[in-house]
């Protein structure tokens, strides 16, 4: 079966892929808001703990062409930067995806950029957005909730990270993020039974994160099925 070039098959965009025919997958535009200049930051940007690099700084792929012009005729790039292009018009323009999503690049792909700046186009919209948390931190927000349910994290709530209407997330870069698998799954488990989409950044492969998993079990979600959780199984978009 071969994949779309365009929408590599997984389209999470708010349009159907004009190649392939796949619908998309989106939320509803939260009405009622008026959205502002990205750089006109609100008060409640603050609790994301955004670095000041990021802050009023808007992705494009423009943007990530200028730094890397000798990519423009690799296929994979492409088709990952394309995607990340929809994803993140829908948050420009109101939309959530409805289905949750890791994106897979080297480091210097402006992946943190990408998601900052969602991040702010969400928060104008009014969502609720949880500040980016590394797999290692959401573990231990995870431990320190349960065996300390009243003592928050980082300044964290565990309720309002997990029932956040927009979470990014990253991946440890110790040599715990061989088992971030367990914590990625857990997460996806836990928001998808709350309706929400969860999207990760990551420098490293699907078989690097879950290099410790002998059960296979994140591998296995992984797996293009017809009929699945689409908040719980993400798709995997890399150039790696």
């Amino acid at each position: 079966m071969s994949i779309c070039g365009r929408c590599g098959g997984v389209n999470i965009s708010d349009e159907v892929c004009p190649e392939c025919g796949l619908p998309p997958r989106t939320s509803k535009i939260k009405e009622k808001v008026q959205v502002q200049d990205i750089s006109q930051i609100s008060e409640k940007i603050d609790s994301l703990n955004i670095p000041k690099f990021y802050l009023g700084k808007n992705w494009s792929a423009e943007m990530f062409w200028s730094s890397h012009e000798n990519k423009r005729r690799d296929k994979l790039v492409c088709t990952y930067i394309d995607q990340m292009e929809k994803v993140h018009t829908m948050f420009k323009n109101g939309t959530i995806p409805q289905r949750s999503a890791i994106f897979i690049a080297p480091a210097d792909y402006s992946k943190l950029i990408f998601a900052y700046s969602c991040m702010q186009y969400a928060l104008k919209h009014d969502y609720t957005v949880a500040p980016i948390l590394d797999t290692l931190e959401i573990k231990r927000l995870f431990i320190l909730s349960s065996e300390k349910p009243n003592q928050n994290f980082l300044g964290l709530n565990y309720e309002d990270f997990v029932n956040a209407d927009v979470l990014f997330f990253t991946v440890t870069k110790t040599e715990y993020r061989r088992a971030a698998y367990s914590i990625i799954v857990e997460l996806l488990d836990k928001r998808a039974r709350r309706g929400k989409c969860t999207i990760g950044i990551s420098r490293y492969t699907v078989y690097e994160l879950s290099n410790w998993d002998t059960s296979n079990d994140f591998r296995q979600i992984l797996k293009p099925v017809n009929d699945i959780d689409l908040l719980k199984t993400p798709a995997i978009i890399s150039c790696i």
